[in-house]
Order: C-alpha cells, then sequence, then structure tokens
C-alpha cells in the first residue's frame, strides 16, 4: 500500500525545476513514482485509473536495477527491481525522462526519435501517459498550462480505437489527428527524415463534401494545414470512409485499383507510392498493421 508523499518530496523535485536544473538522479525518480502514486490514491481522477490493471517497467540506461509502477485490483506498488509481468517497458536514459517530466520533450516525440524504446501495447501507454500527465499536473510539476502537446494523449486514444473497430467509427476529426501523428513521426524520425530528402510535393487531398487538407513535403518537413493550395503535385479525392481505410491499411494503391480513390498529377503514382509508404511506415513502426 502507498502512503501519503513525503512534502518533501514534492519540494525536492519542483526545487529542481525553480533553480533550472532539469536533471532527476536515480533517487528522484523513485520520488516521483511516489507522486505518480500519491495522485492515483488521493485525486478522483487518480482514483477511477485504478480500475484498470498496469505493469510497468522503466529501465534507465543509468541503473543497475529498472523501476516499476505496478497498478492490481485497485492497490498501488512501486520501487526499484525487475517485473517479470511488465506489460509496458521503457527503455531510455535518465536525461530523457528529466526532459519528459519538466516538459522539455513529449513522449511521442522521444519515441519517434528513438531517445525511448517502447515494448508493449500502444494503448497501454497512452493509458500510462494519462495518469504521468495528471500526476505532473496534479502535483504542480508541470501544469496543463505549461505543457503544449503536439498531439493530445486522448486524441491519440481516439485515433486507436479506430484502427481496433474499423473505419465504420470514423470521423472527421480523426483526419487531423492522424495528421499530426504523421506530422510527429515524420519531422523527428531519422530514417524517414532521409527518406524524404530531396523530395518536394503538395498533396491535394479532398474528402468529398468534409475537407480539403494541403499536406507538404518540403526541405525533409511535413506540414499539413486544412486549407485548398493553389497549386499541387499530387490530387486525392475520396470519401471518409475509404480514406480512413487507406489510413488503417496504409494501401492507397489497391483503393486506386479498385475505383475508391481518384489520383492526379504528372507524377502522381510514383508521388502516391511515396505517400502509402510513408503512412505504412508509421503504422509498422507503432505495431498498427492488423492492431
Amino acid at each position: 500500500m502507498v502512503s501519503t508523499p513525503n512534502i518533501d518530496i514534492m519540494k525536492k523535485i519542483l526545487k529542481l525545476k525553480e533553480n533550472d536544473n532539469y536533471c532527476l538522479s536515480l533517487e528522484n525518480v523513485t520520488d516521483f513514482l511516489e507522486v505518480m502514486a500519491h495522485y492515483l490514491k488521493t485525486s478522483e481522477k487518480g482514483r477511477h485509473h485504478l480500475k484498470e490493471n498496469l505493469f510497468v517497467m522503466i529501465e534507465l540506461k543509468e541503473s543497475k536495477y529498472p523501476f516499476f509502477l505496478k497498478i492490481a485490483e485497485g492497490l498501488i506498488d512501486y520501487g526499484s527491481g525487475k517485473m517479470e509481468s511488465a506489460n509496458i517497458i521503457f527503455i531510455m536514459d535518465l536525461s530523457t525522462l528529466s526532459e519528459i517530466i519538466f516538459g522539455r520533450l513529449e513522449v511521442m516525440v522521444a519515441v519517434f526519435s528513438e531517445k525511448i524504446k517502447f515494448i508493449g501495447d500502444l494503448y497501454k501507454m497512452m493509458y500510462f501517459l494519462e495518469i504521468f500527465y495528471s500526476s505532473l499536473d496534479y502535483s504542480r510539476i508541470l501544469s496543463k498550462k505549461e505543457r503544449i502537446p503536439l498531439i493530445e494523449v486522448k486524441e491519440m486514444k481516439d485515433l486507436l480505437e479506430v484502427f481496433h473497430i474499423g473505419s465504420s467509427i470514423g470521423a472527421p476529426h480523426h483526419l487531423s489527428s492522424f495528421f499530426k501523428l504523421v506530422s510527429l513521426y515524420a519531422n523527428h524520425c531519422k530514417a524517414e527524415q532521409e527518406n524524404m530528402m530531396g523530395r518536394e510535393m503538395v498533396i491535394y487531398l479532398r474528402i468529398k463534401d468534409i475537407k480539403i487538407f494541403q499536406i507538404m513535403i518540403s526541405d525533409q518537413k511535413f506540414t499539413w494545414k486544412v486549407e485548398e493550395p493553389r497549386e499541387f503535385t499530387l490530387k486525392i479525392e475520396s470519401n471518409l470512409r475509404d480514406f480512413i481505410d487507406i489510413i488503417i491499411n496504409g494501401d492507397p494503391i489497391t483503393s486506386f485499383m479498385a475505383g475508391n480513390l481518384k489520383l492526379e498529377g504528372n507524377n502522381a503514382i510514383p508521388d502516391a507510392i511515396f505517400f502509402q509508404d510513408l503512412i505504412g511506415n508509421l503504422l509498422d513502426f507503432l505495431g498498427l498493421r492488423n492492431y
């Protein structure tokens, strides 16, 4: 069972932030786990999270033993030591964990840039991140106002439901969430940066009766916005459900051959294949194929 954390622990972590010393010690990691446990036990939102069993292990390169947080049957345990039953494993260095806790680095950016190696179910990871970021806000270590996420945890969970259930539950806002995710991946994954080298594309994406998107790949950057481009190298037209099927399966060419997708452009097929590969690489990276 977890007791109320010593107020000195809270002060110790907050002092690192106040002094602009954003590097935790290994001792601070256990302190932070206690802060998370305190949030789970004392806040209404935290107690709601106790309904889910969660076995998280954090392996830090500087530590001989991993750290763990265990939630099972409404009880909490945490500390240092190996946990055989872990369903989520994070592998990183102490500096990366420090940057994340103090809001200087987003978790998904760290995953895509391979500062974090993640093993386990992505939905479970999102559930853990809800607890993680809520405990930071609850303890005033990192408030919601201080943290401006590139993609919200709730958006990720909502998007994963579409991958799990299928396009039948797809909605227009899922497209925006997906393009946020693609942006994070393409702009922070070293391999994808190399793939985009020398590639200049403007994609006109029209989702019938819903929205028009402008997607750009230029100078090894992926950007998007809801706007009709004046010029384009590739035009894609589809209805919502068919395009979400493309997102889930990462295969626009098959949809084109089946007549469910219209492509236009001087190099329409090669450009569409490049776009297909980009989406497919993201799905493979996160293990979302056949999710």
